[in-house]
C-alpha cells in the first residue's frame, strides 16, 4: 500500500476505493457495450449480405427460360494471383478481371471466402453479355504471418458453376 494512503482516515481511504470501483466498472461496461454493438452490427451485416443473396438468387430463377444455355466467363488475368512478400501492415489489393463471352447474362450468385480477412467487391453481381466485370479481393495481413493463400469461390449462371480465386504470397 502506497505510504500517502496510510495517511488518510478510513472515510478517505473508503471514498478512493469507491472512486477506484467506480472507474473500474464504467471501463468494464464500456467495452461490453462496444463489444455487443460490434457484434449488432456484425448481425446486421449478415442479414444484409443473406438478402442480397436471397435476391440474386430469385433473379436467377427468373432468368429460368435461358437457364439452358449457359454463359461463359472468359478470365482475362489468371485466377491466382501472387504478391510475392508484404508487410502486416498494408492491405493487399487485387482485381481479378473477366469477360462474359456468351449470348446470356452471367450471374453471380453466391460466393464463398476462406477467412474473415478478406473483403470482396464486385463491379457488379450479373453481367451482360460482351461485359467486362471485376471481382477486388482485399486481404488484411494483421493476424497472418509466413506462407498464407486465400480462396474466394465464386458460384455463377456458367458452364463451369464453380471459380476458384486466391491471393497468396509471403507476409513479413
Amino acid at each position: 500500500m502506497p505510504i500517502y494512503i496510510l495517511h488518510l482516515n478510513i472515510r478517505q481511504r473508503h471514498f478512493i476505493f469507491l472512486i477506484f470501483c467506480l472507474v473500474f466498472f464504467v471501463g468494464f461496461y464500456s467495452c461490453i457495450s462496444s463489444t455487443s454493438q460490434k457484434e449488432k452490427e456484425f448481425e446486421v451485416q449478415n442479414k444484409l449480405k443473406d438478402s442480397i443473396r436471397n435476391a440474386m438468387k430469385d433473379s436467377l430463377q427468373a432468368y429460368a427460360g435461358t437457364q439452358e444455355k449457359l454463359s461463359n466467363i472468359v478470365f482475362i488475368n489468371p485466377k491466382t494471383y501472387d504478391f510475392e512478400t508484404a508487410e502486416k501492415s498494408s492491405l493487399i489489393q487485387h482485381t481479378f478481371r473477366f469477360i462474359n463471352n456468351s449470348e446470356t447474362p452471367l450471374v453471380i450468385i453466391d460466393y464463398s471466402i476462406s477467412c474473415n480477412c478478406t473483403d470482396i467487391y464486385f463491379s457488379s453481381r450479373t453481367i451482360f453479355p460482351s461485359d467486362t466485370g471485376k471481382v477486388r479481393l482485399t486481404l488484411d495481413p494483421r493476424n497472418k504471418a509466413g506462407f498464407t493463400k486465400i480462396y474466394t469461390c465464386l458460384i455463377t449462371n456458367t458452364t463451369e458453376k464453380y471459380h476458384k480465386l486466391s491471393i497468396q504470397g509471403f507476409i513479413n
